[in-house]
C-alpha cells in the first residue's frame, strides 16, 4: 500500500517580502484529512524564524500540541514541564532557579504574540494562548478570494453547490459526497453554511481550514440568526454613516467573549485561593477530598495519580471560590464591553 503526499509542486526563488509564487499542491487523500480537521498546523515561520534558543522552541511545541482551537489556557508543573518536556537540568532544585531558565522563554512566547499572559503560583504555570494567534496559518485550497459570491438562486441547484464549496476550499471528492444527497433538505444546509462562512469572511475573520469549517458547519448546521445577518450584511452595498450619538459596539465573536470571562473567572479563583489562611486551605481539600471520593467519579478518582488528584482538588475548589465570587456574567459582559 502506498500513500501520496504531494501532488504537483512549484519552488521559485523568492525574496523575503517579494510576491510569492510557489506552491504545493496535496493529494487528495491529504487534502480530504485537512478539511475534516484531523491534522495540526505548525506555523513554521514563527518556530524558525521568530524563535531563537532551543528551550523557547521546545516550550513553542510543547504547548501547541497541547493548546487547540477550544483551550486557550493550561496548568502545568513547573518541575515537570522543565526537566521532562524542555530539557533544563535537574540541578536547579529551587523553583526560582528553574524559573530563570524558563521566564525568558514564557517572556518571548507573550512578546511575539503567541501567549496571552502566564501566570506562576506555587509550582504550578498557568499558562494562556492568544486566541488568534490561529489565524497566521492559512492554507490555500484553494485562494478564497477567487470565490463567486453565493447568488440567490444558488441552494435551488446542487451543482451550483458543489462548485461553491470546491472554490472555498472543500475537496473535489468530499464536495461531492456531501452534494450526492440532492434533498431540498441538504441544499438548504449547504446554502446556509456557505452564506455563513461568506459572512463572517466579510466581517474580516480569518480561518486557518475553511473548506475543514465549511464540512463542519454542514454537519452540524449553520446557525440560522447568524446566516440571516450575515445575508444581510452582504446584500446592502456600504454607503456613507450618518452621524451618530454614539458608536455602536465592536462585534465580539463567541470565542473571544468566553476566553474573556474564563480568564476572569481563573484570575479571581486564583486570588481568593490565595487569600484563604493554611488552616481553611486545608479544611477546604480535606472536605473536598472526601466529597469527591463520595461520588459517582469515585473509581476514576481513585485511579488517578496522588498528586493529579491533589491537583484536580484544588483546582475543583479554585473554580468554586471564583464562583462565589463572581458577578452575574450579563454584568461582566457589560463591564467588559465597555472596558475593551
Amino acid at each position: 500500500m502506498g500513500l501520496t503526499f504531494i501532488q504537483e509542486w512549484k519552488l521559485n526563488s523568492e525574496t523575503r517580502g517579494g510576491e510569492k509564487s510557489s506552491y504545493i499542491l496535496w493529494s487528495d487523500r491529504i487534502a480530504d484529512s485537512i478539511n475534516q480537521e484531523l491534522t495540526r498546523y505548525l506555523d513554521a515561520s514563527f518556530y524558525f524564524e521568530e524563535l531563537t534558543s532551543a528551550i523557547e522552541r521546545r516550550l513553542f511545541r510543547y504547548l501547541d500540541n497541547y493548546f487547540d482551537n477550544k483551550q486557550f489556557s493550561l496548568v502545568l508543573n513547573v518541575r515537570d514541564l522543565s526537566h521532562e518536556h524542555l530539557g533544563v537540568s535537574r540541578q536547579y532544585k529551587y523553583i526560582s532557579q528553574v524559573m530563570q531558565r524558563l521566564e525568558p522563554a514564557l517572556n518571548t512566547l507573550v512578546e511575539k504574540g503567541y501567549l496571552e499572559s502566564w501566570l506562576l503560583s506555587g509550582e504550578n504555570l498557568y499558562v494562556y494562548k492568544r486566541p488568534d494567534f490561529g489565524a497566521r496559518v492559512q492554507l490555500a485550497l484553494p485562494f478564497l478570494a477567487a470565490c463567486e459570491p453565493a447568488g440567490p438562486d444558488a441552494g435551488a441547484d446542487m451543482r451550483i453547490l458543489e462548485r461553491l464549496l470546491v472554490e472555498r476550499g472543500v475537496v473535489p471528492a468530499v464536495s461531492s459526497r456531501l452534494c450526492h444527497d440532492d434533498t431540498a433538505e441538504q441544499r438548504d444546509r449547504i446554502d446556509r453554511a456557505i452564506r455563513y462562512l461568506d459572512g463572517e469572511l466579510a466581517l474580516g475573520k480569518r480561518f486557518a481550514n475553511p473548506g475543514g469549517f465549511l464540512v463542519s458547519l454542514i454537519g452540524r448546521g449553520a446557525p440560522n440568526q447568524s446566516d440571516r445577518n450575515a445575508s444581510t450584511s452582504r446584500a446592502t452595498p456600504p454607503v456613507a454613516a450618518s452621524p451618530q450619538p454614539t458608536a455602536p459596539a465592536k462585534p465580539r465573536s463567541t470565542y473571544e467573549v468566553e476566553y474573556a470571562y474564563q480568564t476572569y473567572l481563573n484570575e479571581l479563583g486564583l486570588r481568593a485561593y490565595e487569600a484563604l489562611s493554611p488552616d481553611e486551605l486545608a479544611k477546604l481539600v480535606g472536605e473536598k477530598r472526601e466529597e469527591l471520593l463520595a461520588s459517582s467519579h469515585e473509581k476514576t478518582f481513585r485511579k488517578m495519580p496522588a498528586t493529579a488528584f491533589d491537583e484536580h482538588v484544588r483546582y475543583v475548589i479554585r473554580k468554586e471560590l471564583a464562583a462565589l465570587k463572581a458577578v452575574p456574567f450579563e454584568t461582566w459582559l457589560s463591564e467588559w464591553t465597555a472596558n475593551s
